[in-house]
């Protein structure tokens, strides 16, 4: 789950009983998050294709730097889940997962 009034990922059991219990309203799903700021990016590339030489330029460079910290972000993510996953596989087994994990 994303929590926008956070601005982060939080685990379904944080977001039922934990720190987003009350922000239920600004909870979405990840991957509905990731979508939309993909045709955020999609969208400000048509209007980039658009502009003159010298003001594609300044463009670019934004939208380059706006697509890294968009990978970053879901390299973050992917990073976060296969550790929340363990974690939860460890608990499960018996052993405790690999401590308490990342608070969200």
């Amino acid at each position: 789950m994303w929590c926008a009034q956070c601005k982060t990922m939080c685990c379904e059991m944080c977001a039922r009983f934990g720190d987003h219990k009350a922000h239920q309203d600004k909870l979405a799903p990840v991957e509905s998050v990731a979508a939309e700021r993909r045709q955020k990016i999609s969208a400000l590339m048509r209007r980039a294709q658009k502009l003159s030489s010298t003001q594609m330029d300044l463009a670019s460079l934004a939208l380059v730097s706006l697509r890294n910290e968009f990978e970053s972000s879901i390299d973050g993510t992917v990073c976060a889940i296969d550790k929340l996953t363990a974690c939860m596989d460890g608990a499960r087994e018996g052993g405790g997962g690999q401590g308490p994990g990342p608070k969200t």
